[in-house]
């Protein structure tokens, strides 16, 4: 394995989504008790909980694949990587090209990479994907080791 990361929320997500949840059951408790108000808590917070981890992907960057999350495509079929700042990040969303296979995650990270899809078979065009290491996924991506065809941008 090549590179490996997964895209965990920032801490005010994981803070937020129990806080509203406990709202919500301070409320209930409120007006028809404390086990009530526990019953809605405990439960509702796991399903948060839950949604997040599941919602967070993990990229794997192998010598045949590119991983993320359940959605995986071959390295050859992958053109140039380029990582992206927020600035660019933003630019490009705002162009709204249907073709692109969108991995964004900017609750993580307002950082991102566009790979270029090569394969003329594949729907898309490029795949757009969040990431914390821009840099280092781009390098693992672009490695000429095992992509002699490619030259980091």
């Amino acid at each position: 394995m090549e590179y490996r990361e997964r895209l965990w929320p920032t801490a005010w997500i994981w803070l937020t989504g129990p806080a509203l949840v406990a709202v919500l059951a301070i409320a209930y408790g409120a007006a028809y008790g404390a086990s009530v108000g526990w019953l809605i808590f405990i439960p509702t917070a796991a399903a948060v909980t839950l949604g997040i981890v599941l919602l967070s992907p993990v990229i794997v960057v192998t010598e045949d694949n590119l991983r993320v999350g359940a959605a995986v495509i071959p390295r050859s079929a992958l053109g140039l990587c380029i990582a992206l700042d927020a600035a660019e990040l933003t630019r490009e969303t705002r162009r709204g090209d249907a073709a692109i296979y969108l991995a964004l995650r900017t609750w993580a990270s307002r950082r991102a990479v566009l790979v270029q899809v090569i394969d003329d078979q594949d729907p898309h065009s490029a795949w757009l994907i969040s990431t914390r290491h821009p840099h280092t996924l781009q390098r693992a991506i672009n490695t000429p080791e095992t992509n002699p065809d490619k030259s980091t941008a």
